[in-house]
């Protein structure tokens, strides 16, 4: 695979022991934004991408066709500064793609050759943005609101209402579905065949996510952020709500189910959210936690189950799959870290400079760290403790010790100059023992907090 980028001293590293896809993730994957073997790599936007059973990667762009085996990369021209936009494989390894200028074509992709055969569709009337093999067919469907089904070499325009202009398509469930801005159809075969058009208004919203969602509904995103759930066996929609408004006015690009629970969604404005079926946003990933853009145009989930973006600014991997996570400087850890300690579900995190913490109940996504009110400079040993029938966590600096609550609020400071270490006497933990670098001081710990 790519090579993994440094760690850095500064980072906090979550296990899989930790990890559940039940519940939200700590901290942030693996995210690497890929600009070899060339820098102009990054800079050009990928429109769709692909892995074959093998393992081997593909991505369409406005400068190359690319192909990735997890090690190098490899551009394929197939014309001359031609734009592939969309492309799909079938069973025998053919390559149907649409180039700007040169129309549908057949290419055959080896090792060491590259064999391609023009179909021919007039470049001056369509541009095709997506395309799917579906049975012995491939339909592409075009910016002129009509679908291209191409058999056996062969290329014909399907037939289709007058007022059913087709904006996109989407497979779900081994089904093609076409949407416009009148409702909804199913493309079997050659025919196309309505299947929502009750709800005008949700049309008009520009339906960017199409995806399953249980046995029962369809999951539909619009460019505006609302969320609907479609019936799959009557045209009856409802909304669908996500408790969040920051995925409102991020203008909602793609979608694709990630897992029986969860859904990852691509804006143009504002990276991608991850929701699940509670419609709770359980992860976001933007340029501030990685991304090479905040504009992303489309989302593949590879053998491993991790997320590949085709964004504006190049190919990103997030290693969502990964058992490992950080926290580090784009969480706002910015120093070298002495010590760390989980207290009332909160991560307490001691620096040279600061105490900082980040809740991890409130802080479903993000985790940026904020710094404890009054807490000085450094965290050098924490240690919870029961006593009086209440939680506290001590954290011994160089020359004193700070008491906090479990609101983190400090409620005592002991001052006994130099500390080495400290251990609480069970079992009822009213006595500490402290040590300097003269000898072992043994004090009880007095109701209001205070040595004695």
């Amino acid at each position: 695979m790519a090579k993994i980028k440094k760690i850095s001293i500064l980072t906090l590293l979550f296990f899989s022991t930790i990890l559940s896809f039940a519940q939200p993730k700590y901290g942030l994957p693996e995210i690497i934004n890929f600009s070899s073997p060339a820098n102009s790599y990054s800079n050009t936007q990928v429109w769709q991408i692909f892995q074959k059973p093998n393992g081997l990667m593909y991505f369409a762009s406005d400068k190359y066709f690319l192909e990735y085996d997890g090690n190098s990369w490899r551009v394929l021209k197939f014309f001359l500064d031609d734009n592939l936009l969309s492309f799909v494989y079938d069973s025998d390894s053919n390559l149907f793609y649409f180039g700007q200028k040169f129309g549908i074509s057949k290419a055959k992709i080896t090792s060491n050759s590259l064999k391609i055969e023009t179909i021919g569709l007039n470049t001056n009337i369509y541009n095709i943005w997506t395309s799917f093999k579906q049975n012995d067919a491939v339909y592409f469907f075009t910016n002129k609101e009509d679908i291209i089904y191409l058999k056996d070499n062969r290329v014909e325009k399907l037939n289709r209402s007058k007022s059913f202009k087709i904006l996109r398509g989407f497979q779900v469930d081994n089904k093609l579905f076409a949407v416009s801005y009148t409702g909804i159809a199913e493309v079997v075969g050659k025919n196309i065949k309505i299947f929502s058009q009750n709800y005008p208004k949700v049309y008009l919203e520009d339906i960017r996510l199409f995806t399953d969602f249980d046995k029962d509904n369809y999951l539909i995103g619009t460019m505006k952020g609302n969320f609907y759930l479609l019936n799959k066996n009557k045209d009856e929609l409802k909304k669908f709500n996500v408790n969040n408004d920051s995925i409102k006015g991020s203008f909602v690009y793609k979608g694709v189910k990630y897992n029986d629970s969860t859904f990852v969604v691509a804006t143009l404005t504002s990276g991608i959210f991850i929701i699940n079926k509670k419609g709770e946003i359980i992860s976001h990933y933007d340029k501030t936690t990685g991304l090479p853009s905040d504009a992303v145009y489309y989302i593949y989930i590879d053998i491993q189950k991790n997320i590949w973006l085709g964004t504006g600014k190049g190919i990103c991997l997030i290693k969502y799959n990964s058992p490992i996570y950080y926290f580090n400087r784009l969480n706002g850890l910015n120093e070298i870290i002495s010590n760390i300690q989980i207290f009332n579900k909160k991560l307490i995190v001691g620096t040279y400079k600061n105490i900082v913490y980040t809740d991890l109940v409130k802080n479903n996504f993000g985790f940026h760290f904020s710094k404890i009110k009054d807490s000085g400079k450094y965290g050098n040993l924490f240690k919870e403790i029961n006593i009086y029938g209440k939680k506290f966590l001590i954290n011994k600096q160089y020359n004193n010790f700070q008491v906090f609550d479990t609101d983190l609020n400090i409620v005592s400071n002991w001052h006994k100059g130099q500390v080495l270490d400290f251990e609480v006497y069970p079992p009822d933990n009213q006595y500490i023992f402290i040590s300097s670098n003269i000898n072992v001081s043994l004090y009880k710990i007095m109701p209001n907090l205070s040595l004695s």
